[in-house]
C-alpha cells in the first residue's frame, strides 16, 4: 500500500516488476559509527492486483541480520542461494555448477 500511496505514487500494474524488497536501517556500532544495513530481504513471487489493491500473496525471507550477534541468517552465500528462486536461476543460467544447481 506504501508504494500506491503518496508520494511514491507507483501504479498498480508497475508493481508486478518488484522481484524483491529490501528493508535497510542505519545502525550505531560497537565503534560509534553509523552505518545503513538491510537487515532483510524478501523476495516476491507473486503480486494480487484484483480490487486495485496490490497485495504480495507469495513471498519468501531470503535472508535476516540479527542486531545482537551481528551476523546473517543464512550466513554462506550457498544457504542464500538455497532460499532463493530467482537465484537458484541465475545460478544456473551462468554455469555455477559449484552450488549444485
Amino acid at each position: 500500500m506504501r508504494m500506491t500511496s503518496p508520494p511514491l505514487n507507483v501504479k498498480p500494474a508497475f508493481l508486478t516488476l518488484i522481484r524483491a524488497i529490501a528493508l535497510m536501517r542505519r545502525v550505531k556500532l560497537k565503534d560509534d559509527h553509523v552505518v545503513k544495513i538491510t537487515v532483510k530481504e524478501w523476495e516476491i513471487a507473486r503480486i494480487d492486483l484484483e480490487a486495485n489493491k496490490p497485495i504480495p500473496l507469495n513471498y519468501t525471507e531470503v535472508f535476516s541480520w540479527d542486531p545482537f550477534t551481528d551476523s546473517f541468517n543464512p550466513n554462506t552465500p550457498e544457504e542464500v542461494v538455497e532460499r532463493s528462486y530467482r537465484l537458484k536461476q541465475v545460478a544456473k543460467a551462468n554455469g555455477l555448477s559449484l552450488m549444485n544447481y
